[in-house]
């Protein structure tokens, strides 16, 4: 308010003296006008950076009675926009407090979660990588393929043995054949409708698919950056889970020195539990975090119908919607708030706070 009073004082004051100009020898106006220009443009930057409609009313008026335009100005006037609100991830408190800081995060679009998560200061000048989405609550209208595809935001490759991955999509028919969602498969039927949604159709860096997904799907960017860490160091090309049961392996998929592998891809898709996601979610980068994604989100949503009859590790809730973390540990045990569960969780609470994306070791 207080750069807003003196420049319409600034105003007044040239519009009394406008009169007074016209006597004044021409070389006077001259350098007059060289002194109040860069002022009131100055003054106009101030104005329009706190209040941008206010600053275009009185850039108007000042063209209008000084006879100038915005365009004469040396330096054009920047109204910076901001649109971004802070934001948490729900989790629980007492998972890992060590790695939970009080620093606040700016994301781009707002969102609400049940549960609170402190995340890491955006601040850092090594920050290259923002997070851009949040976890959306459970029931939330979910955005499409192609409307997350207009809001990711640019970013260089920082895994470029992915970029054959990274630009392959499914066939309408490798889609056509993904097995459905419900109850045979300990799932609410309620849960196909998001089964259906997968599609993999997205082709881009490492990032621009994890920020595709986080949007697609409702969860937290860095959350889900942080478990891709977690799962591959962001390589597609990962193998996890050897064995030396050969049955528990895809065709075709890799094996050596006795032991084949089950799970491939960004977030390891293991192949016992999801066959039908075979190949795609070792050739198309896109597809492999998309059917992940879908499979946490249905989880929290509160739809992976087996959980409810499990008993979690003491001090933690039983299996509910609204706990995203609690769903990422389920993609590693299969169980809600086991041991297991809690030491990848943990884990992920490191990544999430180190950002290992934003340094350039990464």
């Amino acid at each position: 308010m207080k750069s807003q009073s003196h420049l319409l004082t600034f105003f007044s004051r040239s519009n009394k003296k406008r009169s007074a100009f016209l006597v004044l020898p021409i070389f006077l106006l001259v350098i007059l006008s060289t002194i109040t220009t860069p002022l009131m443009q100055h003054a106009l930057a101030d104005l329009g950076e706190n209040n941008p409609d206010r600053g275009v009313q009185v850039l108007a008026q000042l063209e209008k009675q000084m006879g100038i335009s915005s365009s004469s100005m040396n330096q054009q006037v920047s109204m910076s926009p901001q649109g971004q609100f802070s934001t948490s991830v729900q989790s629980r408190s007492s998972i890992s407090p060590q790695d939970q800081s009080s620093m606040s995060l700016q994301n781009q679009f707002p969102t609400s979660s049940q549960n609170q998560f402190s995340m890491p200061s955006q601040s850092q000048s090594a920050m290259s990588l923002q997070n851009q989405f949040s976890t959306l609550p459970p029931g939330a209208t979910l955005p499409g393929d192609a409307d997350c595809a207009s809001r990711v935001s640019s970013s260089g490759e920082q895994r470029p043995d992915n970029n054959t991955a990274n630009h392959s999509v499914p066939t309408p028919q490798q889609i056509a054949g993904l097995a459905p969602w419900g109850p045979s498969g300990g799932m609410d039927a309620r849960a196909d409708a998001l089964r259906q949604r997968i599609t993999g159709n997205y082709t881009g860096t490492t990032d621009q698919i994890i920020q595709w997904v986080s949007c697609k799907w409702g969860i937290d960017t860095n959350l889900l950056r942080a478990q891709a860490v977690q799962e591959s160091s962001w390589h597609q090309n990962h193998l996890g889970d050897p064995t030396g049961d050969y049955g528990l392996c895809p065709p075709g998929g890799a094996q050596g020195d006795g032991v084949c592998y089950q799970s491939y891809g960004l977030l390891q898709v293991k192949y016992r539990y999801n066959q039908s996601a075979w190949p795609m979610s070792r050739d198309d980068t896109a597809f492999s975090v998309d059917y992940a994604g879908a499979l946490m989100r249905a989880c929290y949503e509160g739809w992976t119908d087996y959980l409810y009859a499990y008993s979690p590790t003491n001090g933690y809730p039983t299996y509910h919607a609204g706990d995203m973390l609690g769903c990422m540990g389920v993609w590693f045990s299969g169980n809600w708030y086991d041991g297991n569960a809690i030491s990848y969780v943990n884990l992920i609470n490191q990544h999430f706070a180190n950002q290992e994306w934003t340094q350039g070791n990464f």
